[in-house]
């Protein structure tokens, strides 16, 4: 018994140790699946600086995601992300409806071009997203997945956003009609909370003479 009892001891601890070093590791591994994955789906390059994964508090981060612009408009980057982090409840996860309790995107950067012929780079980008999707749904449909035991046919997860931030965001547009030199502009802060669109921009208020 003494014998059994230390070969299940060692085993869990390997487990543990096991599931520690993936959690750990976690981060890295996406980082590497957006940079393989994600460049033939928009047809462009993809960067990420780093991910950071928190699976037992339900949080994580990705720095500094890039998309390069489609080919035949330029070098440079056509969406800049500083900061994307989310929070989600751990509990949820395993329930048919996943809460969300806040997306943050801080400091993102667009860059919108459009050439002569009135095609733009993120319409380009589009097109590159709806043409590899498309090939991966009618690939899909020829071989369906197997519906695993207890599992209905077409079930999908629901998700809940309790709040959504986007913050210190700013836009370049460079269009032929307005010149060559690219228009830079600073967007608002923005705040969702549930159904209500909150715009964090101070309203000026104006004050008024009282007549006596």
């Amino acid at each position: 018994m003494k014998l059994l009892a230390k070969i299940i001891a060692i085993l869990l601890v390997i487990v543990i140790a096991g599931v520690i070093y993936v959690a750990m590791n976690l981060g890295a591994l996406i980082k590497q699946g957006i940079e393989e994955y994600a460049p033939p789906i928009v047809g462009t390059s993809v960067t990420v600086d780093s991910v950071n994964i928190m699976p037992f508090t339900g949080s994580g981060g990705i720095d500094d995601f890039n998309v390069g612009n489609p080919q035949g408009f330029g070098d440079g980057n056509a969406l800049s992300l500083g900061e994307i982090s989310i929070s989600i409840d751990p509990a949820s996860l395993t329930k048919d409806v996943i809460i969300i309790d806040q997306i943050l995107i801080d400091s993102p950067v667009i860059n919108f071009i459009q050439l002569k012929d009135n095609s733009t780079n993120f319409t380009k980008l589009l097109d590159n997203v709806n043409k590899s999707t498309a090939a991966a749904d009618s690939k899909q449909a020829t071989q369906p997945e197997p519906v695993a035991d207890g599992e209905a046919p077409g079930a999908e997860k629901k998700f809940v956003i309790k709040a959504f931030d986007l913050n210190n965001a700013q836009l370049s547009a460079t269009i032929p009609l307005l010149g060559e030199k690219p228009i830079s502009l600073t967007l608002p802060n923005i705040h969702l909370e549930g159904n209500k669109f909150i715009s964090k921009k101070k309203k000026k208020t104006k004050k008024r003479n009282k007549k006596i």
